[in-house]
């Protein structure tokens, strides 16, 4: 598989090494990890959440690799985050801002109502729903 990717993306398999990439990112991060994920070990979700700052890991016990998706408790976990991530984002941009739609070619419309992110280099929690939303 590893080389595989190497050859569809060109990049070595190191470059998706999230645990080196992780101290310089800068943007929120939920890691939802279960202690018996037979596919891939509790351990990496560990150690991706230790390095990434600011980042949360919440801990699942028998839900797997896959029905951790579907569990309740976890679908509640995620939405709370986001919700506080979208709330302090919200506090934090400056009242008089115009926002702009990020469109799927990746242009923006010169008129939109409502609010742009502060830092316009990563879209905020809100753009990346709808974006999603509109692509799919």
């Amino acid at each position: 598989m590893r080389e595989r990717v190497e050859r569809h993306v060109g990049l070595p398999w190191s470059a998706f090494d999230v645990t080196r990439l992780a101290p310089s990112l800068g943007v929120p991060l939920l890691v939802v990890h279960d202690r018996g994920d037979a596919e891939v070990p509790w351990q990496h979700g560990r150690a991706v959440a230790q390095v990434w700052p600011g980042a949360r890991l919440v801990t699942t016990d028998g839900l797997g690799h896959r029905r951790i998706l579907r569990d309740r408790g976890v679908v509640d976990e995620a939405v709370a985050f986001l919700t506080a991530e979208a709330e302090t984002r919200r506090r934090a941009e400056a009242p008089g801002e115009r926002s702009m739609a990020v469109m799927p070619s990746g242009r923006a419309p010169t008129a939109q109502r409502g609010r742009v992110s502060a830092n316009r280099s990563r879209p905020t929690v809100a753009s990346i729903s709808r974006r999603k939303t509109r692509l799919t």
